[in-house]
């Protein structure tokens, strides 16, 4: 009976993956040719059996949400804050985000100042009068902010950085005080800044990497490219390897709105909402 029920299913998601014929999947590039160390994942879930599966560039975050949101992809590799506006909306469901080898799947923001700062308390009379630069639409960047200032009478308007690096730089030459930035991006940099120290932290983390599947994409599609995923990490074939090397993952996790918990409530005390709009 349970050979039956398995068949049966199995043919079912067969049939629904036969007549699906594009699975593109857009890519927010943090930098130009990100996407394309996201080729051997093409190649792994177009061997899986997922029909049509295409990796598309996107050169920001803004862009990224404009073109899944007119529905012209069927998935995207996101930013925590990105994906998690796009929850918000009821466009996106989270599918799955890839682990390290050092088992890290998640990152939250640091706030970073010159040596001899002040520890930061946790309040947003700290930032007041201060020049504070970070990444826009970034968990780890202008939505912590603005998660932070909410509800005080402080005002600040960020000095947008291209990347958390140019962030961190940009304080190391003395043209900001305080950086919003990625944990990981600062543990890479600060062996590099020793004019530089971590004056603070999120509380909470973010899912970093998170594929998620636009709602217009079959079901059966997208418990299919679950299945693949979650079976990376026992699959020791060339094409398992040649994503694992590419994308360094150790392995592939489930990932819920759960998972989004944190970074929904920061982006609500931002000020985001249904009506969220992405803006060049």
């Amino acid at each position: 009976m349970r050979r039956t029920i398995l068949i049966a299913a199995l043919a079912c998601c067969s049939g629904a993956l036969a007549a699906a014929d594009q699975f593109r999947i857009l890519v927010m590039q943090a930098q130009k040719g990100d996407a394309a160390k996201y080729a051997p994942l093409a190649e792994y879930l177009t061997a899986k059996g997922i029909a049509g599966v295409a990796i598309e560039g996107a050169p920001g975050y803004a862009a990224a949400a404009q073109k899944f949101t007119a529905g012209e992809v069927e998935a995207m590799v996101a930013g925590s804050a990105v994906a998690g506006v796009l929850i918000i909306k009821g466009l996106a469901e989270p599918v799955a985000r890839p682990v390290s080898a050092a088992g890290v799947s998640t990152y939250r923001a640091v706030v970073v100042a010159r040596t001899g700062a002040k520890p930061w308390d946790g309040k947003a009379d700290y930032f007041a009068g201060k020049t504070v630069t970070c990444c826009a639409l970034a968990s780890s960047g202008e939505f912590f902010l603005r998660a932070t200032l909410a509800g005080s009478a402080v005002t600040v308007e960020p000095a947008i950085a291209k990347s958390h690096g140019a962030a961190i730089e940009a304080v190391a030459r003395e043209q900001a005080e305080v950086a919003i930035v990625k944990d990981a991006v600062w543990n890479k940099e600060k062996a590099k800044q020793p004019g530089l120290v971590q004056v603070g932290a999120d509380a909470g983390e973010n899912p970093d990497n998170t594929l998620v599947a636009a709602r217009h994409t079959a079901p059966a599609v997208v418990a299919a490219v679950k299945a693949a995923l979650l079976g990376l990490e026992a699959d020791a074939s060339p094409a398992a390897k040649a994503v694992k090397d590419s994308l360094g993952a150790a392995r592939y996790v489930a990932t819920t709105g759960a998972d989004f918990a944190h970074t929904v409530g920061m982006l609500g005390k931002a000020g985001v909402g249904k009506d969220f709009a992405f803006k060049p």
